[in-house]
C-alpha cells in the first residue's frame, strides 16, 4: 500500500482529500445515523462538501482543505493476511505488506469555510465547529483500515480566523494570511450539530486461557526500514 510522502524530504503528506473524506463520513453519520444514506439534496453535509450530480453538473465544496505536511514521521512496514469473512480464518495466498507512518507524526492542518450571502451562516458555522471539535476530541480517524485501529489522530488546538472578503481590510487579510486577530471561543460559541447516531457500547474484561505470543522478526540488513 503506497503512502504519500514529500518527494524531496520523504516526510509524510496527509492529503486534503483524505481529511475531507473523514470529515464527510463523520458528518453524514451525525446527520442520518449509522449505515444510512443522506437523501436530502439540500442537506448541510452536501452543501459543505459538494456533490457530483452528473458529468457537467454539481455543487462545489464550501470547505477548502489543504494538504498537510510534516517534518517528522517514521515509515514502517507491517505484514498482514486477508481473512475469510465466513470462516474467520486466513485466506490462502493472501499475505500482504502494509506501509504505515508510525504514531507521533504531527501535521499542520488548514481548513477554510467559504460562506456566501444568503447562506444559513449560523447552521454552517455550527456544523463546521462540530467538525473541529470532533477532530480535537479524536473522534475522526483518517486513511485506510480504520476499523483495524489505524489512522487515529487528535488535533492539539485550533486557531480560527474570520475574514470578511466584502471589505478591503478583510480581503487583504485573507490574501496576506494575516494571523494577528484570531476569533476567540469559536467552537464553544456554537451549539453542537445534530446527532442522529444510535449505538450501544459494551464493556467487557477478557482473560486468556493460554499464553499469547507476539513475534516480530527484524528486517533484513538491506531493508530501508532496518
Amino acid at each position: 500500500m503506497e503512502l504519500l510522502s514529500d518527494p524531496i524530504h520523504d516526510t509524510p503528506i496527509l492529503p486534503g482529500a483524505t481529511i475531507a473524506g473523514g470529515l464527510r463520513h463523520y458528518l453524514t453519520q451525525r446527520t442520518v445515523g449509522y449505515r444510512k444514506k443522506d437523501e436530502d439534496a439540500d442537506s448541510i453535509m452536501k452543501i459543505l462538501f459538494g456533490e457530483a450530480l452528473d458529468e457537467d453538473k454539481g455543487n462545489q465544496s464550501r470547505l477548502i482543505i489543504h494538504d498537510a505536511y510534516t517534518e517528522s514521521g517514521r515509515r514502517s512496514t507491517r505484514d498482514g493476511v486477508a481473512i475469510n469473512s465466513k470462516t474467520r480464518t486466513a485466506k490462502d495466498g493472501k499475505l500482504f505488506k502494509l506501509d504505515v507512518w508510525e504514531a507521533g507524526a504531527k501535521f499542520d492542518v488548514c481548513i477554510e469555510l467559504v460562506l456566501h450571502d444568503g447562506d444559513d451562516i449560523k447552521a454552517y458555522k455550527q456544523a463546521f465547529a462540530t467538525l473541529l471539535k470532533a477532530l480535537q476530541d479524536g473522534e475522526i480517524p483518517m486513511g485506510a483500515r480504520k476499523n483495524r485501529g489505524y489512522g487515529q489522530c487528535v488535533v492539539d488546538s485550533w486557531a480560527i480566523y474570520e475574514y470578511d472578503l466584502r471589505t478591503i481590510t478583510g480581503f487583504l487579510g485573507w490574501v496576506n494570511n494575516d494571523l494577528s486577530h484570531a476569533t476567540p471561543q469559536f467552537i464553544e460559541g456554537h451549539a453542537s450539530y445534530i446527532d442522529n447516531r444510535q449505538r450501544v457500547v459494551l464493556s467487557a474484561t477478557f482473560e486468556l486461557c493460554d499464553s499469547l505470543m507476539i513475534r516480530q522478526y527484524p528486517p533484513p540488513k538491506d531493508d530501508p526500514n532496518a
